[in-house]
């Protein structure tokens, strides 16, 4: 199943101009204040712009955004919404791709031997051979929205947000995520919208939601060589094919129990990250290399889940829960006997299936005229063996600051998340000055700490990877 965006965004540009044709053509008929047509745009203009300070220091972003949403309503139980995103990246037209991304390490180009067609064809600007993303325009979201006395349905490509937990993805993994700027970018910017159907039926007090996910995508990573790689995935990698049996099914019920508002979730999905199997042959004895061939595939998971949330007069505690059955965990090389005669010795997967849980939990409050939100969140693997190369047992803390001063003028956030196992640290501080209701200034950083980590896949460390990426940014956002 595959969707042509452009051709769905024109033809409902074209229904929206005919619809507003007809519209005018019977306005005369239709008494004043009686319509309850409408046709609605918002947008946002902005640019990111951000300066690496770590040597060597460059530009590495001059982001420029545009938004706009359109929102048609025929009436007063159908909405008809389209989010389109566009921007520009002119960093590359002002730093050399060696700036934005430096050589971790000293690199030769041999160019001995190459042809004289090579020779031509080779790019000094960009030797390394970085994909670079200057620019896309895309619709982000199209969705129908139906509304009805019990039941409301919204049909098209759409972000579903099942957490309560923010930041956390416990429960909130039904849209992938884009990796193109790591995480720092917003939910809307990092999720990536999918086709799909969501059902929300009510009975008072419960709600059931029900998503059939026909439209399968999965996390994708930065683009290769970029500022922000840390994973790629490997040639060869088998996708599922877009049937009816592959669809993701998910369902959500909803009551509040004793003040609590308590959520019980199932998801039939796939894992955004694909297992990578490999096959060794040869033990690489006397100097030659094993033979190492990579099979990767996704796999199913089932997922079962909670969430509850309660507020206990100034303070909110959020959390969530969830049982996750199927995950393939990538393995350290397998122990084998070398004098073993048979040099055809196959005898490390690299992945090995074992379910898992992941659990989070915030409290929020205010003190002192400011918002805080403190949250921890572990994963543990059940089954565990020592061959798995994440821990049985991983943990992160985060909290967040927020406080608002000269008349909501001023915007003052911090975000501090630590990685207690790697002992890694990101720092997020951020202030905002909004002129009027339409423009405003930020400037912020973001700051790593930690290690690298290991040379395997998975022995990384997931913030201490980026240590020499701190950068400080400025953003200027004018809304319409």
């Amino acid at each position: 199943m595959r969707f042509n965006q452009s051709l769905v965004f024109t033809l409902f540009i074209f229904l929206v101009i005919q619809n507003r044709m007809m519209l005018t053509a019977r306005a005369q008929e239709t008494p004043a204040g009686t319509g309850s047509e409408t046709l609605t745009f918002h947008g946002q203009l902005r640019n990111e712009t951000a300066y690496r300070y770590d040597q060597p220091s460059a530009f590495t972003k001059i982001l420029n955004l545009a938004y706009l949403e359109a929102r048609y309503t025929p009436s007063s139980n159908m909405h008809l919404t389209a989010l389109v995103r566009s921007y520009y990246d002119a960093v590359y037209d002002f730093e050399s791709v060696d700036s934005v991304v430096p050589r971790n390490n000293p690199r030769t180009i041999l160019t001995e031997n190459l042809t004289a067609e090579e020779i031509e064809a080779l790019n000094i600007q960009n030797s390394r051979s970085i994909e670079i993303v200057k620019k896309k325009t895309e619709v982000r979201e199209f969705y129908l929205d139906l509304f009805f006395p019990k039941l409301d349905l919204r049909l098209g490509k759409q972000i579903v947000r099942w957490g309560v937990v923010e930041g956390a993805r416990v429960n909130d993994v039904v849209n992938p995520q884009d990796f193109q700027e790591f995480i720092l970018r917003g939910i809307q910017d990092r999720y990536i919208p999918v086709w799909m159907i969501k059902a929300d039926f009510y009975s008072d007090p419960n709600t059931l939601e029900v998503l059939w996910i026909p439209d399968l995508h999965f996390n994708k990573p930065a683009p290769r060589g970029s500022e922000w790689e840390e994973f790629q995935n490997l040639d060869g990698l088998k996708k599922p094919p877009r049937t009816f049996e592959n669809s993701i099914w998910g369902i959500k019920a909803t009551r509040p129990i004793a003040g609590w508002d308590f959520s019980l979730v199932y998801l039939y999905t796939w894992d955004d990250f694909p297992s990578a199997f490999r096959t060794v042959f040869g033990l690489g004895q006397f100097g030659v290399s094993p033979d190492v061939t990579f099979n990767p595939r996704y796999h199913r998971l089932d997922q079962i889940g909670t969430n509850f949330t309660k507020g206990f007069g100034a303070v909110v505690i959020n959390g969530e829960a969830a049982y996750v059955h199927g995950k393939m965990f990538g393995t350290r090389f397998g122990r084998f006997n070398p004098t073993t005669t048979d040099q055809t010795l196959q005898f490390a997967l690299g992945e090995i299936q074992r379910d898992y849980a992941k659990y989070a939990l915030s409290v929020d409050f205010r003190l002192f005229g400011a918002d805080l939100s403190f949250q921890v969140q572990q994963q543990y693997i059940f089954a565990y063996q020592p061959e798995i190369i994440q821990d049985r047992l991983d943990t992160f803390v985060a909290a967040f600051i927020r406080r608002e001063l000269a008349y909501s003028r001023v915007l003052l956030e911090m975000l501090t998340i630590y990685y207690i196992n790697e002992k890694d640290t990101l720092i997020r501080p951020k202030v905002t000055y909004r002129l009027n209701d339409d423009f405003k200034i930020a400037v912020g950083a973001d700051v790593f700490s930690g290690s690298i980590g290991g040379p395997l896949p998975g022995e990384f460390h997931f913030i201490g990877f980026f240590k020499n990426n701190d950068r400080v940014y400025i953003e200027l956002t004018y809304s319409f």
